[in-house]
């Protein structure tokens, strides 16, 4: 087989390969649609090509002559929605160059041959010419010359290379170039389908070099390896295979080398831009603390980007919602979105896909154009209206399972440095990862210090209590010694002693229980009993007018854990309920004051469970401004209260691995959802 088939079948495979990954990528992208019809329309073209060398008859290259005709059309298609072009030019000569292939495809297919008909035939293509030829020049007087022209120049390099082997005169030499450069062609154009206005040819330019050159090496095993064997096909194998296992081990330095030569050949914007995100990088090294690295995200964001406003939004602890930190001439006045707000869920679903994505309006824009679903076109309306609430460009900042916040910047065009192109935005991505996993580590970090305050508090807590409890017992004795029973004016004073040192011994053993560490054996134990017993005992210290009603589930729920601790953490949700009620006098109450506990059991298709205890009240609420605070150790809205329950429900439920949760609208009353791994 001499060297043009060859090189036919090197551009089948590679158009086959680059057309399936971009539809695989999103299939519902009208461009990315045209781009793989594209690239199979020419691998058929080169197959049938090839096969005609191959097998010869004339059949195949009938076939190849047809897909030549066929290539005009399909192309002129794409370019024009790559161009975004729906100007009458461009309709008139892509409706003509359809026209023109019907008849030429007919014409062949009846059999006729004559000079006219067959230079038709092999000049069909040709037409593209005029349609680039606009492009360029109309590119050139909008001042868009560095990525147009590089794509359309390399079109009628293609042109004028790999589509003429039927011209006598180009030999067969020069068809064979072609199709190398049509095949290395049809990679730089599926980067540019892929990242569109996002594109870094410096950087796309990079990696082709190392694929290159990894290729290269590759090869040169390969053929050593083949002309040592030679003819002796099982000894090919079991070289084949140890030099395959050598080539595996020897990849990723291979690919280091190739690639720190191929650096050096990036332009001087590039270096310098990633050498600022390296130093950027740098001053995360030793961040402690979440203010200073708010700080340094913004400052980076400022001196790389100058954006006309730029905002910080982080998630806080509770990981409902996400807060703004930080803005800088912005004039947006939302303060914090919920963690199920499109965005986030957006990332989410793109990180689990194991891409992070930056939001940029004219990416969006031209998406939603080339979509070819109606549905996946109102999503991507909606995320494009809600992420100019917060700028034309927002950064998230996660990793495959988490969002831990985002930046969101208004810039109107790219940097002086970045030219006129926004493909230094990809660069942005491992700063980004190196955030997220700074915020990770700040969180564990943080979760350390509060171990060791704890720690201290429970040996300060151990030190009062001895201090506290000895004269609270003395001054107790001494009251009940004076016998209060008896009827005599300071009676009630002693009365009022008593009750005065038993709650303050409540007190103390709260702030006991609450800075206890130490770890309480688990056991199998029923949910439903545990809330039987314990609604049983609170029902007889209820005050009237108050009800508390059981919907508990109809099987057991049975699982591991500490029936000590799951009967304080019902009993604190419950009282918590009651003193909700305390300050409402009889009359303010509109209906009875009912309390409801309900469990229930949760059954995922992944096979895990999870059990649920959730306590309501129709009490009056909890004002926003106290959601962050009610579970703040000594925080208290009651009078009488030690603000320490929700506290200790708290760390119940963190000790049995699960999430606690609120809602409440005022006026509506108050649930806590308990959710517990069973």
């Amino acid at each position: 087989m001499d060297i043009l088939g060859q090189s036919s079948l090197l551009v089948a495979v590679i158009s086959l390969a680059l057309g399936i990954s971009v539809f695989a990528k999103n299939v519902r992208n009208k461009l990315y649609l045209l781009f793989s019809l594209l690239c199979l329309l020419i691998c058929v073209w080169s197959l049938f090509f090839f096969m005609e060398i191959y097998r010869g008859g004339k059949d195949f290259y009938q076939l190849h002559l047809h897909m030549n005709i066929w290539l005009a059309p399909m192309s002129l298609w794409f370019i024009r929605e790559f161009a975004q072009r729906r100007d009458k030019k461009t309709y008139f000569i892509l409706y003509g160059s359809f026209v023109l292939s019907i008849i030429l495809s007919s014409l062949l297919f009846l059999g006729e041959k004559s000079a006219l008909v067959m230079n038709a035939v092999y000049f069909a293509p040709a037409i593209l010419f005029i349609q680039i030829i606009i492009f360029i020049f109309e590119s050139r007087s909008r001042n868009q010359i560095a990525k147009p022209t590089l794509i359309y120049g390399g079109a009628i390099l293609v042109l004028l290379t790999s589509v003429m082997d039927h011209v006598p005169s180009m030999g067969r030499v020069v068809p064979s170039i072609g199709n190398v450069i049509l095949a290395i062609y049809l990679f730089f154009l599926s980067q540019s389908v892929l990242q569109h206005r996002l594109l870094n040819f410096a950087a796309l330019f990079y990696r082709f070099l190392i694929i290159l050159g990894v290729a290269l090496t590759l090869t040169g095993i390969y053929s050593l390896l083949f002309a040592w064997i030679q003819d002796k096909p099982l000894l090919f194998f079991l070289n084949s295979f140890f030099v395959s296992i050598l080539i595996l081990m020897l990849l990723d330095p291979l690919r280091a080398i190739v690639g720190f030569f191929a650096k050096k050949m990036l332009s001087q914007s590039q270096k310098q831009f990633e050498i600022k995100l390296e130093n950027a990088k740098k001053e995360l090294n030793g961040i402690v603390s979440a203010e200073a690295l708010y700080d340094v995200i913004i400052e980076m964001v400022e001196r790389t980007l100058s954006p006309e406003s730029a905002l910080l939004f982080v998630l806080d602890q509770s990981g409902n919602k996400y807060k703004k930190v930080r803005s800088i001439r912005s004039q947006v006045f939302v303060d914090e979105i919920l963690s199920n707000h499109i965005l986030i869920e957006h990332w989410l679903t793109r990180g689990l896909k194991n891409k992070n994505e930056i939001l940029f309006d004219q990416l969006l824009e031209s998406e939603i154009e080339r979509s070819a679903s109606r549905g996946q076109t109102e999503k991507l309306k909606n995320i494009l209206v809600n992420m100019r609430s917060f700028g034309n460009l927002l950064i998230p900042i996660m990793d495959e399972s988490q969002v831990y916040g985002f930046v969101g910047v208004e810039v109107s065009s790219p940097p002086i440095e970045w030219g006129e192109s926004w493909g230094f935005l990809n660069l942005f991505y491992p700063y980004f990862v190196s955030v997220a996993q700074t915020m990770q580590n700040l969180d564990i970090y943080i979760q350390s210090k509060e171990k060791e305050r704890l720690a201290a508090l429970g040996e300060m807590a151990a030190g009062l209590a001895h201090e506290i409890r000895n004269p609270l017992g003395a001054i107790k004795g001494a009251a009940q010694f004076l016998d209060p029973n008896v009827n005599r004016p300071e009676s009630q004073f002693l009365k009022i002693i008593i009750e005065e040192v038993d709650r303050l011994n409540r007190v103390v053993t709260l702030f006991l229980d609450y800075s206890k560490s130490e770890h309480i054996p688990f056991e199998t134990v029923d949910l439903n009993e545990v809330v039987k017993k314990v609604t049983l005992l609170i029902k007889s210290n209820l005050r009237s007018g108050v009800e508390v009603c059981l919907q508990l589930s109809h099987s057991p729920i049975v699982f591991e854990g500490s029936s000590t601790q799951l009967h304080q953490l019902l009993i604190n949700l419950i009282q918590n309920s009651i003193n909700a009620f305390e300050n409402l006098k009889p009359a303010q109450l509109e209906k009875k004051a009912l309390i409801t506990v309900t469990t229930d059991i949760e059954q995922y298709s992944s096979g895990e469970r999870y059990v649920k205890l959730i306590v309501t009240d129709n009490g009056p609420g909890i004002k926003k401004e106290n959601f962050e605070k009610i579970f703040i150790p000594f925080f208290t809205t009651v009078p009488s209260g030690t603000g320490l329950g929700l506290s200790i429900c708290q760390k119940i439920v963190r000790s049995h691995h699960g999430k606690i949760q609120v809602e409440s609208e005022l006026g509506q009353g108050a649930k806590f959802i308990v959710t517990l791994k069973a």
